[in-house]
């Protein structure tokens, strides 16, 4: 299967113009690591995401879904596991020079009541990331993601 990555370069609304790169989220996925924990059965995938930027996704009991995104497996939020494959990662950087992303958005269910939302993750230069917050919006989650990181 081959990955659609379109690039878009954004300006309304934001300080500093905001190129942005679409990816699958779980395209040519390997898994990396697998155990139990505390009564959990857990596996651990690393899939393709954007050049030097993969996805680390994290499964437990096979209902929870983890995510992390860059070099680092800093697995963080919790989500269900069924999701439509049709959704798309979207990574978020400055405009201008090497693509760097800062924050990535992605479309995920809920796990108490199956719900569509968005998670927005932080993107750190040491290759980790975390989970920023969720939110029902495109606009509300793209607010997030390009918001200053917290102190």
């Amino acid at each position: 299967m081959l990955s659609l990555i379109a690039t878009i370069l954004l300006t309304a609304g934001t300080p500093d113009p905001v190129e942005v790169r679409y990816s699958p989220l779980s395209d040519r996925c390997e898994m990396m690591d697998e155990g139990a924990f505390e009564g959990q059965d857990w596996v651990l995938h690393r899939c393709q995401g954007l050049a030097g930027h993969p996805i680390w996704i994290g499964y437990a009991d096979g209902t929870r879904m983890s995510l992390a995104f860059g070099s680092m497996q800093s697995v963080s939020g919790m989500f269900a596991t069924d999701r439509d494959p049709s959704w798309p990662v979207e990574w978020r950087a400055r405009a201008g020079g090497d693509f760097q992303p800062y924050a990535t958005i992605v479309r995920v269910r809920s796990l108490t009541d199956g719900a569509s939302m968005l998670a927005v993750y932080r993107l750190a230069d040491d290759g980790s990331s975390c989970l920023r917050g969720v939110t029902a919006t495109n606009e509300a989650a793209r607010e997030l993601a390009d918001a200053p990181p917290r102190e």
